[in-house]
């Protein structure tokens, strides 16, 4: 994969299927079935967020993938299958885990690892169709088939052993006194006789780090959750680049433009329509740009490097070959104007009546290579993508 290809990752899809969808893993609450379209519109939005920033997404897959039956239920299977085929859309499936022991053991640490090996928490086939399983309106069976096929080779499965090196990693955080912006002070608390609190924010801590080095190691892109932001603070402002969302954030100030889940809100069929958004030629070249900036300049400096790319753009027409082409042109239009003019107007425009006329032709060669060829073969600036967008959004 190229080094400039740009993937996030997203556990959202994920966590809200298994909450909503599988039935019987934890029972709902009342304020649960209440935010439930709430919550389902906001999924929404950010998987059209994703799409449109990255080149590609990964989705966090636990068991059975429910979340690849909504992308096709929202999206359309061949939207789907364009993802899939173009490197764009694919998926972990979390085979590793990281638990506590409920009672305090004597001179047992309080993590525990393991690795789920059922099927469908396996083996990638299984998961797939286990998950295509839960569609309203099943696939036929011949789709079926070509999505499994499309889609197994593609997933990306946690290497062997990285829970017990999270364990390992966790327990020298604590330690080493890491741990105690999170309340987990190892001066003022036993590691091996913690209440049933502490043992969920080190367990969340944990989890967190799993996720984190999983995604490190593959570089995905990924946001930083509120447990590793003050763990880590330090090492990630010297070494973490640019963020596409607050790249975005600071474009969209400046076009004083929505960002992309407000804009979903105003497109009629937002994921039916994000795939052919984001393969549009202005898209592509937007997200190219958008990795320039992450690598180009700081934050601080996002406004300038985006007003520049606007005002110093360069057309076809701005190179040496654009030039000898442009000339070229001209060339070719000047004659076929007078092969226009034909009969006895072109024999007057071959002698004295030609220098009446050449002024005209001049304006009008003028008009030409200024609206119609300079205006077509213009160079590309971000600002196109916005007004694009500007135009789908009314």
């Amino acid at each position: 994969m190229a080094n400039n290809f740009e993937m996030t990752y997203s556990n959202e899809l994920n966590d809200f299927c298994r909450k909503y969808i599988i039935i019987g893993e934890r029972p709902l609450t009342m304020e649960d079935k209440v935010n439930f379209p709430k919550k389902y519109d906001e999924i929404k939005q950010s998987i059209f967020e994703d799409l449109l920033l990255f080149d590609a997404v990964n989705y966090k897959v636990h068991g059975e993938n429910i979340a690849l039956a909504i992308l096709i239920h929202e999206i359309g299977l061949s939207g789907v299958e364009d993802l899939i085929e173009k490197g764009a859309l694919n998926f972990t499936l979390w085979t590793s885990m990281i638990g506590v022991f409920q009672d305090n053991l004597d001179g047992v640490d309080p993590l525990v690892t393991g690795r789920f090996n059922n099927p469908v928490h396996s083996d990638p086939e299984e998961s797939i169709i286990a998950g295509l399983n839960f569609m309203k309106n099943k696939l036929k069976r011949k789709d079926a088939r070509n999505i499994v096929r499309k889609l197994r080779d593609n997933y990306i499965v946690l290497p062997k052993g990285i829970e017990n090196n999270v364990k390992s990693m966790t327990m020298s955080a604590f330690d080493s006194g890491k741990l105690a912006v999170l309340g987990l002070s190892n001066q003022e608390v036993d590691i091996r006789k913690l209440s049933k609190s502490q043992k969920d924010v080190l367990v969340k801590c944990a989890g967190d780090l799993l996720e984190y080095k999983f995604l490190i190691e593959r570089r995905i892109n990924f946001n930083v959750s509120k447990n590793l932001g003050l763990l880590f603070s330090d090492s990630f402002d010297k070494i973490s680049k640019l963020k596409r969302r607050d790249v975005f954030s600071v474009l969209s100030e400046v076009e004083n433009f929505p960002n992309l889940k407000e804009v979903s809100t105003m497109i009629k069929n937002p994921l039916q329509d994000v795939v052919k958004i984001r393969n549009k030629r202005t898209s592509r070249k937007f997200r190219n740009w958008l990795t320039e900036v992450e690598t180009s300049c700081d934050m601080k400096d996002v406004s300038k490097y985006y007003i520049d790319s606007i005002v110093n753009r360069k057309g076809f027409l701005d190179t040496f070959l654009g030039k000898t082409t442009k000339s070229v042109t001209m060339m070719s239009i000047g004659g076929l104007s007078g092969m226009a003019l034909g009969g006895p107007v072109a024999a007057i425009a071959g002698s004295v009546g030609g220098m009446i006329l050449s002024p005209t032709i001049d304006f009008a060669l003028d008009m030409l290579d200024e609206y119609l060829i300079s205006e077509v073969t213009k160079g590309w600036t971000p600002r196109m993508f916005f007004d694009h967008m500007n135009k789908i959004k009314r």
